[in-house]
């Protein structure tokens, strides 16, 4: 028996890699749609935290329980010191009436209420009154920071400087 040879056919269709990439580009456009859904399942179980009313402060009290070995650690640290809110014992800065002037900027230190407040300019430039929430820091410099709308706590540009007892401009 001898071995015959068989011509090699070979499919020449000129439209088939046309026809490979429309079968690839149709899986895609079909698998598309249930990934986007699937995202959006899983993303939209987070955004209530963005939806939320805004964000508050739990307290240290809340981790103590479970980690109160870290806590002990922490406690009294510059890590524990580095954010407090504003209050008698944790500003350092001179809120008695002081003024504070650099180039077109002006601002009033001052005391109301037993809270700390600052006038001065606000993101519009307008002057405006701002209630200190928090300090930042404490040495040697203190920053204050300001809430402002959605939960945002935003520095003052002006800090003061425990070393020399005197406010500064940060930029």
């Amino acid at each position: 028996m001898t071995a015959e040879k068989v011509p090699f056919k070979m499919d020449r269709d000129p439209l088939r890699p046309w026809k490979m990439t429309g079968l690839i580009a149709s899986l895609v456009i079909v698998l598309t749609v249930p990934m986007y859904v699937l995202k959006e399942k899983v993303t939209s179980s987070d955004r209530h935290y963005l939806d939320s009313p805004t964000p508050t402060f739990v307290g240290r009290e809340k981790c103590i329980d479970c980690h109160e070995d870290a806590y002990e650690s922490w406690r009294g640290s510059d890590h524990d010191r580095s954010m407090d809110e504003a209050n008698d014992s944790t500003v350092l800065g001179d809120f008695d009436n002081a003024v504070f002037a650099y180039g077109d900027i002006t601002a009033r230190f001052y005391r109301r209420d037993g809270r700390f407040y600052v006038n001065t300019q606000g993101p519009d430039g307008e002057l405006a009154e701002f209630q200190i929430a928090y300090t930042f820091g404490f040495e040697p410099l203190q920053q204050y920071l300001i809430p402002f709308p959605g939960g945002r706590l935003q520095s003052l540009t002006i800090a003061w400087d425990t070393e020399r007892g005197e406010w500064f401009y940060l930029y």
